[in-house]
């Protein structure tokens, strides 16, 4: 299978292995819940569902549909991190624009604003959110090629400062990462820069929690770019470049996704290319990587994980989640002290569900992880628990 169909808002490109595993988190195994499928209960809006947000109090999920041009709101049950659609926004309902399969979602930190990169749209879309219901009203578009805007061409990934002052997109096929300054108040954008590469291919964009430097993932440069970030106008200069062909060691074949861990100690960054997660330290000081640990699939890892597309870290800062595409799966390691060590994951009755798993998040407690399966056009709810077995497990 090649990432071509299921992924194309991401790339456009295009028998299990038992592993014992002695590790156990803190707060139990991750087990299969249930599961919400488009067009089925009365759920819409998630057709081809490419990314996932969850609301800073933990009240909604919002969930990009790519196949449907929409964002699908879903109230959130804290206790048990069950979800109920509440509302959809569509492009071209009203006055919405800019989401012509979109390819991934950001809330700013306030919890206040829904960034949203439209893929074939050339174009990030912003929405007001509401504190109560979770619901969205758009506020504005900003367009490739509109208003000196430039390098949003195929907007596949967005991202807010931790300060909520800058958002940083993805542009895959304009080789950039495009540079917004963030009006609080009203979510409002203002273009600052645009950074090129040729031949990089960003697709994931992550930001250390001090803010003080921004990782790219380049898939096509099997690489991770590290910029520092002037935190008044939230320009990026280049400090470092991490490439697969830097060390034989390197896992970093046509990385998808990467990620800064909440204390801004680690990085880790999925290998599309190697079905491979690779674990890095992080210098606060000058952004640099340097590898700690690398986990393959049947080797290091659980067979499970198989084209890896997204990665990230638990809110405590000591778990790693990847959603594996092929055939889908949630796969698990404990990080805490540098390693990268397998999990158990219950996937039970909700393999069908992450299907060409592309995307996660993750409930502020961390109780909870919701998967995206592109394949059955559904989301999957993992809560921590203790299997009494049976089921897949890794």
């Amino acid at each position: 299978m090649t990432a071509s169909r299921p992924f194309r808002s991401r790339f456009l490109h295009a028998a299990c292995i038992g592993l014992a595993c002695a590790c156990a988190s803190a707060g139990g195994v991750l087990v299969y819940a249930e599961g919400w499928r488009d067009g089925i209960a009365g759920v819409s809006g998630i057709e081809d569902p490419v990314a996932i947000a969850v609301s800073p109090d933990g009240r909604q999920v919002y969930v990009a549909g790519s196949g449907a041009d929409a964002v699908a709101v879903f109230a959130r049950d804290a206790g048990t991190g069950r979800l109920r659609l509440a509302s959809v926004v569509r492009d071209g309902a009203g006055r919405v624009d800019g989401l012509d399969q979109p390819g991934d979602l950001a809330l700013s930190p306030d919890g206040a604003h829904l960034y949203v990169a439209g893929f074939d749209a050339d174009a990030l879309a912003v929405f007001a959110r509401d504190p109560i219901s979770g619901s969205l009203r758009f506020v504005a578009v900003m367009r490739d090629g509109i208003a000196g805007v430039a390098g949003l061409g195929g907007a596949v990934s967005v991202a807010v400062s931790p300060d909520g002052r800058s958002v940083y997109v993805a542009g895959r096929e304009d080789d950039a990462l495009v540079v917004f300054a963030r009006d609080a108040a009203s979510g409002r954008l203002r273009f600052v820069e645009t950074k090129r590469e040729a031949g990089f291919g960003p697709t994931s964009i992550a930001i250390a929690p001090d803010g003080r430097h921004v990782y790219a993932a380049g898939f096509d440069a099997s690489a991770i770019a590290g910029y520092g970030r002037d935190a008044a106008s939230g320009r990026l200069a280049r400090v470092a470049t991490t490439s697969d062909a830097d060390d034989p060691a390197h896992a970093l074949q046509r990385v998808a996704s990467v990620a800064v861990s909440p204390d801004g100690r680690s990085v880790v960054a999925a290998s599309y290319g190697e079905d491979a997660l690779e674990l890095f330290a992080r210098d606060p000081q000058t952004g640099a990587l340097r590898r700690q640990a690398t986990a393959r699939a049947g080797i290091d890892a659980h067979a499970r994980l198989r084209r890896p597309l997204a990665v990230a870290f638990d809110p405590s800062g000591r778990e790693v989640y990847a959603a594996a595409s092929e055939p889908g799966a949630l796969v698990a390691f404990d990080v805490d002290g540098g390693g990268l060590r397998p999990v158990a994951v219950h996937h039970d009755a909700g393999a069908e569900t992450v299907a060409e798993a592309c995307a996660l998040g993750i409930s502020p407690g961390g109780d909870h992880v919701y998967v995206a399966g592109y394949g059955r056009s559904a989301i999957a709810l993992f809560r921590r628990g203790h299997s009494a077995g049976g089921g897949e497990q890794e």
